[in-house]
Formats: structure tokens, C-alpha cells, sequence
């Protein structure tokens, strides 16, 4: 339905009026509308970027297509949905979780569930750049998918997401996270990444012990010297006073 030049970086100017057409372009037999705003988000993502420099154009393009009159709240959601029939989920589809979760703030919770059910039903492709993009996305969400992430990774999964990550600000920003889960939700969370939370923990807080612990010997023995020199000074002033008398 959409023309492969959509991609091509010469033809950039033409991408808001190919959108334009279809969302506002009716069937001359039916009446009916070409495209729905859900379903041009559905077959935009059905376009394959045969390069790495046609899918950053693609991805630019997001903000072209879901600014549009046409995409609502709803529609958007609605064309996310439509889109999880995919499988294995292309890489834009994880930009536009991203790009929509900067937009529409209220769709929060519909974004978290839709980690969850990426996740749940394994649809991540083990093509390098769509892993990427995924992983990237769920930094990007932040706590909108912490709980997907604490609940439904498994260990393996854990590690590859931290390799992505800023490894200590994350695991310090999901132990923040980690009270606001519920007790049922805690005890879905694999033993191994719970302990890898806590042991940093552990750690971080024995480093800081033996930190304060150095921090106080060095006082001590700073004071230690300071009325060692004392006492040599008051040794010196009284020997003077006897050579004097």
C-alpha cells in the first residue's frame, strides 16, 4: 500500500503529503476512507528498510505520521494493538512506543502492558538492530517498564538488557522501583536478578562502611599527632624555663 520511496531520503518532502492523501483519500466506489489512522500505522510498519540509513529515515518519519490530525490517542493505541499481530515485531515498532510515551503521557499504563505482552509472548527478533531498538526502548520508558522487566525477564534476558544499559544508574533506579511493586507481583521476580539488586546493595553500602571506617582512622591519627606535637611543645617551653633560672 505505501510506496517503497517513503524511504528514500530524496523523496522526503513528498512523506507528509503521501500521509496526508491516504488518511483524507476515499474509495470512489465504497465512499469508505483509503486508509484509518490505525491502519496506516500498521502498514507503515510493514515497510522494510533494506538499509540502515533507509531505516533512520523511517524512523524521522514517525513524528511526520503520528502528528497528524488524524492520530488521536485512541487511533494511536488502537494501531499499536493492530501491530502486535506481528511477529517478529520490526525495530520502529519499539521507536514508536518511545515516541508515543513522550506524547501522550496518559497512555502510560496501555504502554507497560504492551512491554508486558511483548515479553510474555517472545516476540523480540534476534536480529541485532530490532534488539537494540528493544532494549534501547525499555531505557527510554524507564519505569513505565520496570515492572515488565522485573517480572517477565529471565536471567539471560536481564544481563543482554544491562549490556544496553548504564549498568549501575539502572539497577539503582529499579531497587527505587522495587517497593512500589505489590507483594504477588515481587514474588514473580527471578531470585537471581533480586539478588543481583540486593547484593549491589550489599556492596555499596560495606564500601561505604569501609570508607567511613578509613575516614576515622585518619581523624584519629591526625588527632593522635596533633597532641603528640603538643606535649613535645609544652616539654620544649618547660626545659627553657629551667635553663633560664
Amino acid at each position: 500500500i505505501l510506496p517503497l520511496f517513503i524511504l528514500k531520503p530524496a523523496y522526503q518532502n513528498s512523506v507528509g503529503l503521501v500521509f496526508k492523501k491516504l488518511l483524507t483519500g476515499r474509495n470512489v466506489d465504497t465512499g469508505e476512507p483509503t486508509l484509518s489512522a490505525p491502519e496506516l500505522i500498521y502498514e507503515y510498519h510493514k515497510v522494510k528498510p533494506a538499509t540502515a540509513e533507509e531505516f533512520e529515515v523511517q524512523t524521522s518519519n514517525l513524528r511526520e505520521l503520528l502528528d497528524s490530525r488524524a492520530m488521536t490517542r485512541e487511533a494511536v493505541a488502537e494501531g499499536i494493538e493492530r501491530l502486535m499481530d506481528l511477529n517478529p515485531l520490526p525495530a520502529l515498532f519499539y521507536c514508536t512506543l518511545v515516541f508515543v510515551y513522550k506524547k501522550y503521557p496518559s497512555l502510560d499504563s496501555f504502554l507497560g502492558n504492551i512491554i508486558q505482552k511483548v515479553i510474555a509472548k517472545d516476540l523480540s527478533s534476534p536480529d541485532e538492530i530490532t534488539r537494540k531498538a528493544f532494549y534501547r526502548a525499555l531505557n527510554s520508558l524507564k519505569t513505565v517498564a520496570y515492572s515488565a522487566i522485573l517480572t517477565k525477564f529471565t536471567m539471560e534476558e536481564f544481563e543482554e538488557f544491562l549490556a544496553y544499559s548504564n549498568r549501575t544508574e539502572t539497577l539503582s533506579a529499579l531497587k527505587e522501583f522495587l517497593p512500589t511493586l505489590s507483594t504477588h507481583q515481587q514474588k514473580n521476580i527471578n531470585d537471581s536478578i533480586i539478588n543481583m539488586i540486593k547484593d549491589r546493595d550489599e556492596k555499596k553500602d560495606k564500601a561505604k562502611d569501609d570508607k567511613d571506617r578509613e575516614k576515622d582512622k585518619e581523624r584519629e591519627r591526625i588527632r593522635l599527632d596533633r597532641r603528640e606535637r603538643e606535649r613535645d611543645r609544652l616539654f620544649q617551653k618547660e626545659r627553657r624555663e629551667r635553663d633560664a633560672r
